[in-house]
Protein backbone atom coordinates (compact mmCIF):
# COMPACT_ATOMS: atom_id res chain seq x y z
CA UNK A 1 0.00 0.00 0.00
CA UNK A 2 0.97 3.54 -0.92
CA UNK A 3 -0.70 7.13 -0.37
CA UNK A 4 -0.93 8.81 -3.49
CA UNK A 5 -2.99 11.94 -4.20
CA UNK A 6 -6.79 11.55 -3.66
CA UNK A 7 -9.36 12.98 -6.81
CA UNK A 8 -12.39 12.58 -4.95
CA UNK A 9 -11.95 15.78 -2.62
CA UNK A 10 -12.40 13.64 0.36
CA UNK A 11 -8.48 13.51 1.47
CA UNK A 12 -5.21 15.03 0.75
CA UNK A 13 -3.89 11.63 0.30
CA UNK A 14 -5.29 7.72 -0.30
CA UNK A 15 -4.03 4.51 0.38
CA UNK A 16 -3.72 2.45 -3.01
CA UNK A 17 -3.59 -1.15 -2.80
CA UNK A 18 -3.02 -3.57 -4.91
CA UNK A 19 -5.59 -6.14 -5.29
CA UNK A 20 -3.48 -8.87 -3.37
CA UNK A 21 -2.70 -6.71 -1.00
CA UNK A 22 -6.17 -6.04 -0.05
CA UNK A 23 -6.45 -9.79 -0.39
CA UNK A 24 -3.80 -10.34 2.19
CA UNK A 25 -5.46 -7.70 4.35
CA UNK A 26 -8.28 -8.72 4.53
CA UNK A 27 -7.09 -12.60 5.07
CA UNK A 28 -4.86 -11.22 8.15
CA UNK A 29 -7.17 -9.17 9.81
CA UNK A 30 -10.27 -11.65 9.75
CA UNK A 31 -7.76 -14.92 10.39
CA UNK A 32 -6.13 -12.96 13.27
CA UNK A 33 -9.28 -12.22 14.59
CA UNK A 34 -10.90 -15.20 14.49
CA UNK A 35 -8.03 -17.18 15.77
CA UNK A 36 -8.29 -14.73 18.77
CA UNK A 37 -11.55 -15.11 19.29
CA UNK A 38 -11.98 -18.92 18.98
CA UNK A 39 -8.35 -20.47 18.69
CA UNK A 40 -8.88 -21.21 15.28
CA UNK A 41 -8.42 -19.02 12.04
CA UNK A 42 -10.39 -21.51 9.61
CA UNK A 43 -13.51 -20.60 9.94
CA UNK A 44 -16.09 -18.88 7.78
CA UNK A 45 -16.91 -15.21 9.20
CA UNK A 46 -20.25 -14.84 10.64
CA UNK A 47 -22.34 -11.97 10.90
CA UNK A 48 -21.47 -11.59 14.79
CA UNK A 49 -17.78 -12.21 13.62
CA UNK A 50 -18.24 -9.25 11.39
CA UNK A 51 -19.99 -7.17 14.14
CA UNK A 52 -17.39 -7.62 16.61
CA UNK A 53 -14.28 -7.33 14.42
CA UNK A 54 -15.66 -3.73 13.49
CA UNK A 55 -16.20 -2.84 16.72
CA UNK A 56 -12.69 -3.85 17.73
CA UNK A 57 -11.59 -1.52 14.68
CA UNK A 58 -12.60 1.13 16.90
CA UNK A 59 -15.93 1.81 15.24
CA UNK A 60 -19.48 2.15 16.75
CA UNK A 61 -22.03 0.43 14.75
CA UNK A 62 -26.10 0.88 14.86
CA UNK A 63 -27.68 -1.54 12.86
CA UNK A 64 -31.30 -0.05 13.70
CA UNK A 65 -30.77 3.39 11.81
CA UNK A 66 -33.53 5.26 10.42
CA UNK A 67 -31.82 6.27 6.79
CA UNK A 68 -35.53 7.33 5.84
CA UNK A 69 -34.46 10.63 4.69
CA UNK A 70 -31.71 8.94 2.32
CA UNK A 71 -32.52 7.23 -1.11
CA UNK A 72 -33.93 4.10 -0.94
CA UNK A 73 -31.08 2.35 -2.50
CA UNK A 74 -28.33 3.48 0.74
CA UNK A 75 -28.45 0.46 2.86
CA UNK A 76 -25.67 1.85 4.85
CA UNK A 77 -23.44 5.44 6.06
CA UNK A 78 -20.10 5.23 7.33
CA UNK A 79 -18.86 8.55 9.28
CA UNK A 80 -14.71 8.82 9.55
CA UNK A 81 -13.48 10.48 12.62
CA UNK A 82 -15.98 12.67 13.91
CA UNK A 83 -16.85 15.57 15.46
CA UNK A 84 -19.24 13.43 18.38
CA UNK A 85 -18.80 14.76 21.95
CA UNK A 86 -19.77 11.73 24.28
CA UNK A 87 -22.96 13.27 26.19
CA UNK A 88 -22.09 11.86 29.60
CA UNK A 89 -18.50 13.00 29.96
CA UNK A 90 -18.65 16.15 27.59
CA UNK A 91 -15.01 14.74 25.59
CA UNK A 92 -14.85 14.29 22.05
CA UNK A 93 -15.67 10.95 20.70
CA UNK A 94 -13.89 11.01 17.53
CA UNK A 95 -14.80 6.98 16.79
CA UNK A 96 -16.12 6.10 13.20
CA UNK A 97 -20.05 5.58 12.98
CA UNK A 98 -21.34 3.06 10.80
CA UNK A 99 -24.99 2.56 10.43
CA UNK A 100 -27.09 0.30 8.60
CA UNK A 101 -31.02 1.08 7.50
CA UNK A 102 -33.56 -0.10 10.31
CA UNK A 103 -35.16 -3.60 9.32
CA UNK A 104 -32.15 -4.34 6.31
CA UNK A 105 -31.62 -7.08 8.56
CA UNK A 106 -35.32 -8.73 8.61
CA UNK A 107 -36.19 -8.20 5.09
CA UNK A 108 -33.24 -8.79 3.20
CA UNK A 109 -30.33 -10.76 5.12
CA UNK A 110 -27.63 -11.57 2.30
CA UNK A 111 -27.24 -7.34 1.35
CA UNK A 112 -27.92 -6.33 5.32
CA UNK A 113 -24.40 -9.28 5.74
CA UNK A 114 -23.09 -8.01 2.34
CA UNK A 115 -23.86 -3.89 3.70
CA UNK A 116 -22.00 -5.03 7.11
CA UNK A 117 -18.96 -6.48 5.35
CA UNK A 118 -18.87 -3.45 3.51
CA UNK A 119 -19.13 -0.91 5.96
CA UNK A 120 -16.16 -2.60 7.86
CA UNK A 121 -13.85 -2.94 4.84
CA UNK A 122 -14.80 1.41 4.76
CA UNK A 123 -13.01 1.54 8.02
CA UNK A 124 -10.14 -0.94 7.48
CA UNK A 125 -8.89 0.43 4.04
CA UNK A 126 -9.38 4.02 4.74
CA UNK A 127 -8.09 3.81 8.63
CA UNK A 128 -4.77 4.97 7.31
CA UNK A 129 -5.91 7.94 5.68
CA UNK A 130 -8.27 8.91 8.43
CA UNK A 131 -5.07 8.79 10.79
CA UNK A 132 -3.04 10.86 8.97
CA UNK A 133 -2.98 14.55 10.16
CA UNK A 134 -4.09 17.04 8.06
CA UNK A 135 -5.22 14.57 5.35
CA UNK A 136 -9.00 15.56 5.93
CA UNK A 137 -10.75 17.62 3.62
CA UNK A 138 -14.34 19.62 4.72
CA UNK A 139 -16.07 17.96 7.15
CA UNK A 140 -18.87 16.73 4.63
CA UNK A 141 -16.22 14.45 3.35
CA UNK A 142 -16.35 12.20 6.48
CA UNK A 143 -19.52 10.93 5.45
CA UNK A 144 -20.03 8.49 2.99
CA UNK A 145 -23.24 7.28 1.89
CA UNK A 146 -23.33 3.50 0.41
CA UNK A 147 -26.31 2.71 -2.11
CA UNK A 148 -26.93 -0.80 -3.06
CA UNK A 149 -24.59 -3.02 -4.93
CA UNK A 150 -26.61 -2.16 -8.42
CA UNK A 151 -25.79 1.30 -7.79
CA UNK A 152 -21.93 1.37 -6.89
CA UNK A 153 -20.09 4.06 -8.31
CA UNK A 154 -17.13 1.50 -8.93
CA UNK A 155 -14.96 4.88 -10.44
CA UNK A 156 -14.79 5.88 -6.50
CA UNK A 157 -11.65 4.51 -5.07
CA UNK A 158 -13.39 3.74 -1.68
CA UNK A 159 -16.24 2.13 -3.11
CA UNK A 160 -14.16 -0.15 -5.12
CA UNK A 161 -11.82 -0.96 -2.82
CA UNK A 162 -15.02 -1.72 0.17
CA UNK A 163 -16.50 -3.69 -2.90
CA UNK A 164 -13.58 -5.99 -3.25
CA UNK A 165 -12.89 -5.92 0.33
CA UNK A 166 -16.14 -6.98 1.66
CA UNK A 167 -16.45 -9.78 -0.74
CA UNK A 168 -13.19 -10.73 0.54
CA UNK A 169 -14.10 -10.85 4.27
CA UNK A 170 -17.15 -13.07 4.02
CA UNK A 171 -15.69 -15.46 1.56
CA UNK A 172 -11.52 -15.43 1.83
CA UNK A 173 -9.29 -17.00 -0.27
CA UNK A 174 -8.39 -19.73 2.21
CA UNK A 175 -11.43 -20.88 3.18
CA UNK A 176 -12.75 -21.45 -0.40
CA UNK A 177 -9.64 -23.31 -1.05
CA UNK A 178 -10.32 -25.77 2.27
CA UNK A 179 -13.73 -26.43 1.20
CA UNK A 180 -13.40 -26.24 -2.81
CA UNK A 181 -9.91 -27.08 -3.49
CA UNK A 182 -6.79 -25.10 -5.23
CA UNK A 183 -8.30 -22.68 -7.87
CA UNK A 184 -8.03 -24.50 -11.70
CA UNK A 185 -5.91 -23.30 -14.29
CA UNK A 186 -7.03 -20.96 -16.51
CA UNK A 187 -7.86 -23.38 -19.19
CA UNK A 188 -9.47 -25.58 -16.97
CA UNK A 189 -12.14 -23.53 -15.59
CA UNK A 190 -15.46 -23.46 -16.22
CA UNK A 191 -18.24 -21.07 -17.29
CA UNK A 192 -20.38 -19.94 -14.56
CA UNK A 193 -23.45 -20.08 -17.11
CA UNK A 194 -22.13 -23.89 -17.35
CA UNK A 195 -24.16 -26.34 -14.80
CA UNK A 196 -20.62 -26.92 -13.24
CA UNK A 197 -20.08 -23.49 -13.03
CA UNK A 198 -23.69 -23.20 -11.31
CA UNK A 199 -23.28 -25.58 -8.70
CA UNK A 200 -20.28 -24.19 -7.37
CA UNK A 201 -21.84 -21.03 -7.30
CA UNK A 202 -24.58 -22.68 -4.85
CA UNK A 203 -22.68 -24.50 -2.89
CA UNK A 204 -20.12 -21.45 -2.01
CA UNK A 205 -24.04 -19.48 -1.64
CA UNK A 206 -25.16 -21.77 0.79
CA UNK A 207 -21.95 -22.50 2.57
CA UNK A 208 -21.02 -19.10 3.19
CA UNK A 209 -24.30 -17.67 3.80
CA UNK A 210 -23.89 -14.82 0.85
CA UNK A 211 -26.41 -14.36 -2.43
CA UNK A 212 -25.77 -16.49 -5.46
CA UNK A 213 -24.57 -12.84 -7.20
CA UNK A 214 -21.98 -12.32 -4.30
CA UNK A 215 -20.46 -16.01 -4.64
CA UNK A 216 -20.37 -15.97 -8.61
CA UNK A 217 -18.73 -12.36 -8.39
CA UNK A 218 -15.84 -13.36 -6.09
CA UNK A 219 -15.62 -16.86 -7.70
CA UNK A 220 -14.92 -15.42 -11.17
CA UNK A 221 -12.92 -12.28 -9.55
CA UNK A 222 -10.28 -14.64 -7.70
CA UNK A 223 -10.10 -17.39 -10.58
CA UNK A 224 -12.47 -20.33 -9.83
CA UNK A 225 -14.91 -19.48 -13.08
CA UNK A 226 -14.33 -18.01 -15.92
CA UNK A 227 -16.93 -15.19 -16.23
CA UNK A 228 -19.38 -14.60 -19.91
CA UNK A 229 -19.86 -10.84 -18.80
CA UNK A 230 -18.58 -8.00 -17.03
CA UNK A 231 -21.73 -6.32 -16.03
CA UNK A 232 -21.97 -8.60 -12.66
CA UNK A 233 -18.67 -7.56 -11.36
CA UNK A 234 -19.47 -3.91 -11.90
CA UNK A 235 -22.75 -3.29 -10.08
CA UNK A 236 -21.13 -5.25 -7.17
CA UNK A 237 -18.41 -3.10 -6.71
CA UNK A 238 -15.47 -5.05 -8.10
CA UNK A 239 -14.65 -3.88 -12.00
CA UNK A 240 -12.97 -5.52 -13.95
CA UNK A 241 -9.93 -3.43 -14.30
CA UNK A 242 -7.14 -2.83 -11.22
CA UNK A 243 -7.96 -2.52 -7.80
CA UNK A 244 -6.64 1.18 -7.08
Amino acid sequence: MNLVPDDTGTFVKRPRYRREELEAKCENVMGSFLHKCYGNGDRIATEDDLTTLLESLGALLDTDADLSSLDSAENGWTQGLTDWVDWITGRPDPRPRVYIRRGLREQRFYRYLMTLAHETSHVLCEMPAWNLAGNLIGKESRSLRCRGAQSFDWKDWRERQAGYCGLALLMRIRMLELRLGPRPEKSQRPSSDALQGQRLIHRVSEEFVVSFAAARCRLESIGYLTSTSQQLNLRLGVPAIAMH
